[in-house]
């Protein structure tokens, strides 16, 4: 098995190798900056029977990011980017009312292959891996006019390395300037021991790219 995973390794090494070589005189990196916000939720989680369904929350994304052209019609992107998750929770459990939300920050890094369908318009795809950095939980719980606000910044149980994908579209605006719309979604739980019904990042980020 060891030496099955190293040949697989040694062949992807050179492939990369062999790509690089090839479009070396073609091809030329750019390098740039983005910036935009995103929609994301943790969808339902379920503990001890009781059910909880996260909303969108609002959050920012940005950070920087390479192009390179390896053809007329394909361009990778690799990507490195801070992104806020999380969701709104508002619910009544037991004659409860719950209000609050769960803020995770990541270091988000893509790496997309695109397809110029136009040369203006880019389709995205690919793998991307998220690095934990914080999170912030909030929750206010009312009863009868009575009601109590607990907050925990805690990252006990959290997963710190989750794996996902991120499909998008661009468009160019000019030269320098891209309009992408992109969504993200991880094919892990956020808590390192979460059943199928665990949270699970997923939403959309809406961002502007600026290329030098």
């Amino acid at each position: 098995m060891k030496n099955l995973i190293l040949s697989c390794a040694v062949a992807c090494v050179a492939v990369i190798g062999s790509i690089n070589q090839t479009f070396a005189q073609k091809s030329k990196t750019r390098y740039g900056i983005k910036a935009g916000i995103d929609l994301m939720t943790l969808g339902s989680a379920t503990s001890n029977g009781l059910s909880i369904n996260y909303s969108g929350r609002t959050g920012f994304q940005g950070g920087i990011y390479a192009e390179e052209q390896l053809s007329s019609n394909i361009v990778f992107s690799s990507q490195l980017l801070y992104t806020q998750k999380g969701g709104n929770v508002k619910t009544t459990i037991s004659g409860i009312a719950i209000e609050g939300y769960t803020q995770v920050n990541y270091l988000d890094i893509p790496v997309l292959f695109g397809f110029k369908l136009q040369p203006d318009l880019t389709f995205y795809a690919g793998p991307q891996v998220s690095f934990l950095l914080s999170q912030r939980t909030s929750a206010t719980a009312s009863m009868s006019g009575v009601s109590n606000t607990q907050t925990d910044t805690n990252t006990d149980g959290l997963r710190k390395t989750i794996f996902g994908g991120n499909l998008g579209v661009g468009y160019s605006l000019s030269k320098n300037v891209s309009l992408n719309l992109n969504y993200l979604f991880d094919f892990q739980h956020a808590a390192e021991s979460s059943s199928d019904t665990g949270e699970r990042n997923s939403g959309f980020a809406l961002i502007v790219g600026y290329l030098f």
